[in-house]
């Protein structure tokens, strides 16, 4: 069974249905309507790749759909971080259909201002780029056809400070207890014809969703004003409409109560960031008061010499041992002090713009 109620088969669940119309995105994106980019992050083995590419399992290209000019059926839908780190690269990756592309390893796409700004501009407009000509009497604009899917290894840095995209990301976030251990795994990948780098085999039985697929098109041709309602609540009917399709009751289905993974929000986000920078202050205050017990005690660590926090804070700013924290007395009151120095740490160990 692909689908299942443990948290890694509900975040499956989830993605599957914010993408299960997203072919239709640029339509949505003409008619005014917002669409969103999913990012799925999170360690290794835990299953972001295989989703991202079951999706497109939906839309294999055979006799009877329409064929595009430079599909490839071995690589599919799928492209590296390293083939859309610059602007034209991702304007052409997300110009050439309207099947959703996933861009695994996608860290360069969210470290470059240019390419965050196409990725902000792409859910609300139809278009991705527009360029002029050298002597600015011509114009050319760059369709946003496709609807990226995003995968990273680690936790995106610093989106807070680009609220305009975190608004409209779907952040799904995978953790160590999604991932697969290695018998499981290896039974999944032998099972479904899945490849260690999620890539799924031309003979997998995976393909035969391609049905389903072709069946949503339809539907959709038939009743086009679907796409203008929720895109979930549009996936849960056209899932129902399917199953009364082939005589199937949709509410005795695994599907009908699972209960969908939110997305974590902005202030999710943000408050995950000041985790992070209260994590490497203390971080930062317990390796400098170490190296204060050793050149104290002889060089021998005493658990117990400044074992309270408030101890080796007093002690590291006392002393001045982090530059940017510092310890002052003013009208007979001591505080701490945090300068503009502790940005420069931010940036570089966090990642913090």
């Amino acid at each position: 069974m692909l689908i299942s109620r443990n948290p890694r088969g509900v975040k499956h669940t989830t993605c599957s249905s914010i993408h299960l119309t997203s072919p239709f995105d640029y339509i949505r994106r003409e008619w005014g309507e917002p669409t969103h980019i999913t990012l799925l992050y999170g360690p290794p083995r835990t299953g972001k790749t295989s989703l991202a590419t079951l999706i497109g399992c939906l839309w294999r290209l055979k006799d009877g759909y329409s064929q595009i000019s430079g599909f490839d059926e071995r690589t599919g839908y799928y492209r590296k971080g390293e083939h859309a780190d610059t602007v034209p690269r991702l304007a052409g990756e997300i110009g050439k259909w309207t099947l959703p592309t996933l861009i695994d390893e996608a860290e360069p796409l969210l470290e470059d201002r240019a390419l965050l700004n196409i990725l902000k501009g792409i859910v609300d407009s139809p278009t991705a780029r527009k360029t002029m000509s050298q002597d600015n009497l011509e114009s050319k604009e760059y369709h946003a056809l496709s609807t990226p899917i995003l995968t990273m290894n680690e936790p995106p840095k610093g989106l807070t400070s680009h609220q305009g995209l975190i608004r409209r990301l779907k952040l799904i976030e995978f953790t160590e207890e999604d991932q697969h251990d290695g018998v499981r795994a290896e039974n999944f990948m032998k099972k479904w014809g899945v490849s260690e780098r999620g890539r799924v085999r031309m003979d997998s039985r995976l393909w035969s969703l391609r049905h389903l697929g072709g069946w949503i098109i339809g539907a959709i041709i038939d009743d086009p004003n679907l796409l203008l309602e929720d895109r979930i609540r549009v996936t849960e009917e056209l899932l129902r409409r399917a199953y009364l399709t082939v005589d199937l009751d949709y509410d005795d289905s695994i599907l009908s109560d699972i209960r969908l993974y939110e997305p974590l929000t902005t202030e999710d986000v943000a408050m995950d960031e000041v985790d992070r920078v209260r994590l490497l202050i203390h971080e930062r205050v317990n390796r400098e008061s170490k190296v204060r017990i050793k050149k104290v005690n002889d060089g021998v660590y005493n658990d117990e010499y400044m074992d309270r926090p408030e101890d080796r804070f007093r002690e590291v700013a006392g002393h001045e041992l982090i530059s940017w924290l510092k310890w002052m007395r003013i009208k007979d009151e001591g505080m701490y002090l945090i300068t503009r120095d502790i940005l420069r740490d931010i940036r570089d160990e966090l990642g913090f713009q």
